[in-house]
């Protein structure tokens, strides 16, 4: 929209263009369109009436909000004409202005003030610093600062300040102190009710922070809670500020104060469940940390572990630690691995495979032409393929599969034909009726290939889970890995064979604790007794184990590089890691490992022709790269990759030239 139509749709928001006034400012609203290559209109305006292009002061220009002009950040040349009357901020060029016309359309960034009616800061520290206000023009004075004040003391000291923001580090002994409205300085109750002071605003000051600071002499044990700023409409009887200097504020509280502390943390994050021990553990936690506010989150994360957080168990701990998570010992068997790459959202895979020549019988080229017209790909596009026993002598792989085609050739590839999920022997007229299935959807079928029970004989398992409970009660020692994300594919019958992990594509970081944090977590999560609850051991047991497999994974694979360089895509960062993966079996103590990877963007329902273009090179390229690592590590031979999909596409395209959702594929 033009300038004009935007700020009347702020001022129907209840704001106007934004203004900006300080560095700190222009930074903020940078960092929201700095992704943008775009511009945004902001408030300002020319003065009408100047004769000075190029002025970009206070005397040629105004903000629509009619707040003062004290800030500029004018790209270089800029501001160059009286006919360009706007403002407007490039989301690129580190968000520089420049005037142009008001006519043109642009983004636009709006701005409002914030009423205090109904901001609350909730906040538990010893000493609170709110961030900057922006006195609202016309407010209603005075403002008025409501909390509650705790310690372990019955009284103590402490107040309520208003503070003009200068731009520099707020020093608390510049602010303006009220009193506890108890006629003392040094009475403040500590009974967990509101406090509430005022203060008048000058109006003088257009900008303003709220602070809190104990005054004791000593520690005491004290925070500041449930801070709220509001206007003087119901609140406030409080007294209005006068001048203090602050003396230092001490250090936050001691052993009682903590206690009370992780206590109500408990109370509020497991209705209590934590024991003594555990809260012994993170009040030393909280009181190791330099301040406050970092002791409070450090024992906030602790609790976040517990499994006392995740269940409504109640744990019964010993003081033995659990038994460190190892990789078993080497197998002595030769080593063998699946990897299974999906191709969602249905590839159109009759033209991966194409009849080529058919002379024996049916012309099944010339059938493929007919039905499948624009979308056909002509004899110049293909790799042909001699085969035996089929209804054409010679086949054509897609122009972009030449490593499938060398695959074939030396006869380390096959192709499954019209292969889909089928219960029983079905046609158009009663499909409905006789299929398990939910055809043409892309999640169900998607779920159908990973699981292979259509007549939910083992319900929740995949076809590899199974597969690696059948060979784990044999014997093998088997790994199993999704990339990215989790595949019911993995999944077997409970405590058959060990759980599958998830890996990045880019990689395994190990988990980045400081170092006095681990040891911690370990002694929250000791060994519990038989009695205790099987919900909260089952969380602490599989958070331990994931964090020692975090850290011998991380460990094992900061050292393994590939041979071979694999192509920068999503694909090939999968078969890469894959590779990375088979590399450290050896470590791993595993002679089986089930991977599964996949690729998405198959739902061609346009542009089938230069979509699998792009798509097939893909596969082609990183599937030529894992073969070659592969082959550098003499392993070629014992990995079998199996590439399936949702469900092929109609033979017949649409009129977007691509095709829709059909069934059975190559």
């Amino acid at each position: 929209m033009t300038w004009s139509q935007h700020e009347a749709a702020a001022v129907a928001w209840g704001g106007h263009l934004a203004s900006v006034h300080s560095h700190e400012e222009r930074t903020f609203l940078h960092d929201i369109i700095v992704n943008e290559d775009l511009s945004f209109w902001l408030g300002g305006m020319r003065i009408e009436g100047g004769d000075n292009g190029t002025d970009g002061s206070a005397k040629a220009w105004e903000w629509s909000d009619g707040t003062q002009w004290n800030y500029t950040d004018w790209n270089a040349r800029e501001p160059s004409s009286l006919y360009e009357n706007r403002l407007h901020m490039y989301g690129s060029y580190d968000g520089d202005w420049n005037d142009v016309r008001h006519s043109r359309n642009y983004h636009a960034i709006y701005k409002k003030p914030i009423s205090l009616e109904n901001i609350a800061f909730t906040a538990s520290r010893s000493e609170f610093l709110s961030p900057v206000f922006r006195q609202e023009a016309n407010a209603t004075n005075p403002y008025v600062v409501k909390f509650r004040y705790l310690s372990q003391q019955n009284v103590a000291t402490g107040g309520c300040i208003g503070y003009k923001d200068d731009g520099g580090t707020p020093n608390l002994s510049d602010f303006q102190l009220c009193e506890d409205g108890l006629g003392s300085m040094n009475s403040m109750l500590s009974d967990g009710n509101w406090i509430t002071c005022k203060f008048d605003l000058p109006t003088e000051v257009p900008e303003f922070r709220i602070g809190l600071a104990d005054r004791s002499a000593g520690p005491s044990g004290f925070y500041f809670d449930d801070i709220q700023v509001v206007h003087d409409k119901t609140h406030g009887t409080g007294p209005t500020c006068d001048g203090i200097t602050l003396t230092p504020v001490p250090p936050q509280g001691t052993e009682g104060f903590s206690d009370f502390l992780i206590r109500e943390l408990s109370t509020l994050l497991t209705a209590g469940r934590l024991d003594s021990e555990s809260i012994a553990i993170i009040r030393k936690a909280y009181d190791d940390a330099p301040t406050h506010d970092e002791g409070l989150r450090a024992a906030q994360r602790l609790i976040l572990t517990t499994s006392e957080f995740h269940s409504t168990n109640v744990v019964e701990r010993t003081s033995k630690l659990r038994e460190s998570f190892s990789f078993p010992e080497p197998s002595e068997k030769p080593y063998k691995a699946i990897v299974t790459l999906m191709l969602n959202g249905g590839c159109d895979s009759y033209n991966m495979l194409v009849p080529y020549t058919c002379t024996i019988g049916k012309d099944m080229q010339a059938e493929y032409l007919k039905i499948r017209q624009a979308v056909a790909i002509p004899r110049e596009g293909l790799w042909p393929i001699d085969v035996k026993n089929q209804i054409c002598e010679t086949f054509g792989i897609h122009k972009n599969l030449p490593t499938v085609r060398d695959m074939y050739k030396d006869g380390e590839l096959l192709f499954f034909l019209n292969a889909g999920v089928l219960t029983k022997v079905v046609d158009k007229s009663n499909y409905r009726v006789y299929t398990k299935t939910q055809l043409f959807a892309h999640n169900h079928m998607q779920e159908e290939s990973k699981r292979i029970d259509p007549n939910d004989l083992v319900s929740g398992t995949g076809f590899l889970g199974r597969i690696a409970d059948a060979i784990t009660q044999n014997g093998r020692k088997v790994g199993s890995f999704s990339v990215n994300r989790f595949h019911v594919a993995l999944v077997g019958i409970p405590g058959k064979s060990d759980s599958p992990m998830i890996v990045n594509s880019n990689g395994i970081s190990q988990l980045d604790l400081p170092d006095d944090v681990g040891p911690t977590i370990e002694t929250l999560h000791n060994a519990t007794e038989s009695d205790s609850g099987f919900f909260a051991e089952t969380w602490s047991n599989y958070l331990m184990e994931s964090l020692g497999t975090n850290n011998l994974l991380a460990k094992e694979l900061q050292n393994v590089e590939t041979i071979n360089e694999f192509p920068a895509s999503h694909l090939g960062r999968q078969f890469e890691i894959v590779s990375r993966l088979i590399a450290t079996r050896h470590e791993r103590g595993v002679d089986t490992d089930l991977f599964y990877i996949e690729l998405g963007g198959f739902d061609t329902h346009s542009d089938v022709e230069m979509r699998l273009n792009n798509l097939f090179t893909h596969i082609n390229d990183a599937t030529e790269a894992f073969k070659k690592e592969l082959k550098s590590m003499n392993l070629w031979q014992n990995v079998t990759t199996v590439q399936v999909s949702d469900f092929a596409r109609t033979l017949n395209p649409n009129s977007g030239a691509g095709t829709d959702h059909a069934w059975g594929g190559n």
